[in-house]
């Protein structure tokens, strides 16, 4: 397994560690579930295929959350990964593998990262409570109404989805010659619904780098409710705040609605 090893570090680098089981390899990876756990993806070798799978972790309660897969919202996360990016479960040792394979060395991290997202999916969407936020549900007007002022009614659509067929909303849409935008809005009264906030935008950001190529998407950006700063600062939120913090680019870019017009100047 020497060679997975080094391929996964030269991938990830010291980022992502790994535990050697012999025949296995546990990946511990910097992808933080809504409950503050690292996912882990486990590699095995069998003959000429490289087989990435969640080790059991989800159906045993190790993420401590409980999946309720006849839910519409999970059958739509399942059926986004298994059809979009091939994930297949399987049954063993009472209980359900989650999984991907394949034959080529180099592609092992691309799987890594797939079922990595696959879990914090599932795991974080698990320990969101789906009911309204009223802060939130404010937030977003005022911030709607802050890009009808600036930019008019027509530049972008809002709260919808990427297309009939990936269903996931945002908040904002723009779509031009250039290519594609998509905007999040994230508040909450509390830092439990701050950090479900925080958590459902990176998911549904996550779930649609697949598509970046198909659709053309050019950017993504998260606009930040910071008008009460203790929220943010607390121990519930500050795990996601700082990991879209540190993890921000020209492509994925973070404003705080205290520098708006930052936010405005730079889409």
């Amino acid at each position: 397994m020497d060679k997975v090893f080094e391929t996964i570090t030269t991938a990830y680098q010291s980022l992502w560690q790994i535990k050697d089981y012999g025949k296995t390899l546990e990946i511990v990876t910097p992808v933080a579930t809504m409950n503050n756990m690292f996912v882990s993806v486990f590699i095995t070798k069998r003959g000429d295929d490289y087989i990435a799978t969640d080790g059991g972790w989800i159906d045993a309660g190790m993420y401590e959350c409980e999946v309720e897969w006849k839910a519409l919202v999970f059958k739509k996360i399942a059926a986004f990964y298994f059809d979009e990016l091939n994930i297949m479960k399987t049954e063993a040792k009472s209980r359900t593998f989650y999984y991907k394979r394949i034959n080529k060395l180099e592609l092992l991290p691309n799987i890594v990262f797939d079922l990595a997202n696959f879990i914090n999916a599932i795991v974080s969407s698990s320990n969101i409570k789906f009911t309204a936020d009223r802060e939130e549900i404010t937030f977003r007007k005022y911030a709607r109404g802050f890009m009808i002022r600036e930019f008019g009614n027509e530049r972008f659509e809002y709260d919808k989805p990427l297309s009939e067929n990936y269903p996931i909303k945002f908040n904002a849409i723009e779509r031009n010659k250039d290519g594609v935008k998509l905007i999040n809005f994230v508040s909450g009264s509390n830092s439990s619904y701050y950090a479900n906030s925080l958590c459902r935008s990176n998911t549904n950001f996550q779930m649609v780098i697949p598509l970046h190529q198909a659709f053309n998407i050019k950017r993504t950006i998260t606009l930040l409710d910071d008008r009460n700063i203790s929220v943010i600062n607390s121990p519930q939120v500050q795990t996601y705040y700082n990991y879209l913090m540190d993890n921000r680019t020209e492509e994925n870019g973070v404003f705080l609605w205290s520098q708006r017009n930052n936010f405005a100047n730079a889409i």
